[in-house]
């Protein structure tokens, strides 16, 4: 029996829109730099990426960035300290909106499970938009405060162990198919993955359920008892 859903925060709840190429722009602007700030970004997300992944002791979101920003400007030969563009980046990761049907679905479903959030992010930021979007969860994990990134096995576990229960009995909701479908399918959690944008899967990664919209996974739960 299906007692919790776990949900992945940016990008399945809370939309990004814009504000993280925004913020870069800003940044080069500052800086006075004329790079795009569409390839910039780009780049800094790869170079993010590849620094959670080579990680050898947990460091905040604030933290990474500083040594993305390290090797970027060391990249692009921009004579900064990259504690003077961080806050940038810093200061968009508040003031996001929720997508539409967000709100109806975490309430239409609060009643029958426990709705959580599991997100590789800094608590503080997540816990704004979440007040700000007038969402409310049962529980709010982070790789803060787990002190774990996804898609490692132990972000899972932690989660499962603070809720006391087995990996049969949660649902893994994001649109991330490394992040939310094969990290939770390691310990054999029901992995959805939200597609909005319908973009082709060119990945081994088999998903135990896809859905366009979040008002889809109400039915996908109802098959799972």
């Amino acid at each position: 029996m299906i007692r919790a859903i776990i949900f992945d925060a940016y990008g399945t709840l809370i939309s990004t829109g814009n504000g993280s190429v925004e913020a870069t722009r800003k940044m080069l602007n500052q800086l006075n730099v004329l790079i795009d700030p569409v390839i910039f970004y780009k780049d800094w997300k790869l170079t993010h990426k590849i620094n959670i992944e080579n990680i050898g002791e947990f460091l905040s979101e604030y933290d990474i960035f500083i040594r993305d920003l390290q090797i970027l400007l060391k990249k692009y030969s921009i004579n900064e300290m990259p504690e003077n563009a961080v806050s940038f980046m810093i200061h968009s990761l508040t003031g996001r909106k929720a997508f539409s049907e967000t709100k109806d679905v975490i309430d239409s479903l609060s009643s029958k499970y426990t709705i959580c959030i599991g997100s590789t992010s800094d608590t503080e930021p997540l816990l704004e938009n979440i007040k700000e979007n007038s969402l409310t969860f049962d529980y709010v994990f982070t790789s803060q405060s787990l002190r774990i990134y996804k898609p490692q096995k132990e972000f899972y576990e932690k989660i499962l162990s603070i809720l006391k229960i087995s990996s049969n009995e949660a649902v893994f909701v994001g649109d991330s198919l490394i992040d939310d479908v094969l990290g939770p399918q390691q310990l054999g959690i029901y992995s959805v993955w939200l597609n909005r944008l319908k973009v082709e899967n060119n990945t081994d990664i088999i998903p135990d359920a896809i859905i366009a919209s979040l008002y889809d996974l109400p039915n996908v739960l109802k098959k799972l008892k």
